[in-house]
Formats: C-alpha cells, structure tokens, sequence
C-alpha cells in the first residue's frame, strides 16, 4: 500500500518520472536511485491500467529506498550483475 504521505516524500525528495519509448528487456518500468528517476517503458505499456500500475510500481520502489538506504546498494548491485556480467562464464 502507498499513501498519499509517501508520494508527498518521494516528490520531495526529488524523484521525477522519465518516459522511455523502448525498454532495454521485458520489464514495464524501473527505478534509478542514484538519479531519481522513476522510468516507465512506454513499449511495454498495453493499457491505461498497465500505465497505472506500473507507475505505481515504481514509486514503491522509491518509498521502500526512501525508507532503507540499504536498498538502493541492493538494487545497484543486482543491476551491475544483471548488466556488467551479461553472458561471462
């Protein structure tokens, strides 16, 4: 659940929404801490209900680095795995 309290932090904190035409795999949208971005891949956008729930999604993703910093070294860690070592052995 997400409350009108944090969509008011996650604003002030800084947090913006870009709108990407192409996604760079599968996912709808994503999260960039380190710059505060919130991304929704308009390619994977079927519906308005796709729209809204993945913004949605994303801001979750924010309040939950928001709340644990902690977070945000996870998801940087998992994005460098996902990306940095693509197809090494």
């Amino acid at each position: 659940m997400l409350t009108a309290r944090q969509v008011q932090r996650i604003y002030e904190e800084g947090y913006s929404f870009s709108f990407m035409g192409k996604s760079p795999d599968e996912r709808r949208g994503d999260s960039e801490p380190a710059s505060l971005e919130l991304i929704v891949y308009l390619d994977r956008i079927h519906s308005k209900e796709d729209f809204t729930i993945t913004a949605f999604h994303e801001c979750i993703h924010a309040r939950d680095d928001i709340r644990n910093p902690e977070t945000i070294k996870d998801h940087n860690e998992e994005r460098e795995k996902r990306y940095c070592h693509r197809g090494r052995s």
